[in-house]
C-alpha cells in the first residue's frame, strides 16, 4: 500500500511541476493538460489494477513468482521521478547538475 501512496505523491508532484513549467515557459496549453490528465488517470488505474491482481490472484489459485504491484509501482514511480527532474530542470536549470541532466537525457533516448 505504501508503494501506491509513493506513486500517487510523485504523480501529483509531476502534475504540479508540469503546470509550473508551463506557466514559466508561457506554454500553458489546455489540450496538453487534458492529454497529461488522461495519462495520469491511466497510471492510477494501472496501479489499482496491480493492487487488485496482487490480492485477487491467490483466490483464483494463481501464483506468480514476482510481486506484480511492486513491478508496476516501481515503473510508474521512477518514470514520474525522471519527469519531475526534467520539469524542475526546465523551471530552473541551475537546480539540476549538468551530469544528472545528461544522464536523464540518455535514459529518455534509450526509452524511446
Amino acid at each position: 500500500m505504501m508503494l501506491m501512496i509513493f506513486c500517487l505523491c510523485v504523480i501529483a508532484l509531476d502534475v504540479i511541476t508540469g503546470i509550473i513549467k508551463g506557466i514559466k515557459n508561457k506554454k500553458f496549453d489546455s489540450s496538453k493538460m487534458r492529454k497529461g490528465g488522461i495519462n495520469k488517470i491511466c497510471e492510477i488505474l494501472v496501479l489499482i489494477l496491480g493492487l487488485l491482481l496482487k490480492n485477487a490472484l491467490p483466490h483464483f489459485k494463481v501464483t506468480l513468482n514476482f510481486d506484480i504491484l511492486f513491478i508496476i509501482s516501481s515503473y510508474i514511480f521512477f518514470m514520474e521521478v525522471v519527469s519531475i527532474i526534467e520539469n524542475i530542470g526546465e523551471i530552473n536549470e541551475n537546480l539540476i547538475p549538468p551530469k544528472i541532466k545528461e544522464t536523464f537525457k540518455k535514459l529518455k533516448k534509450e526509452g524511446e
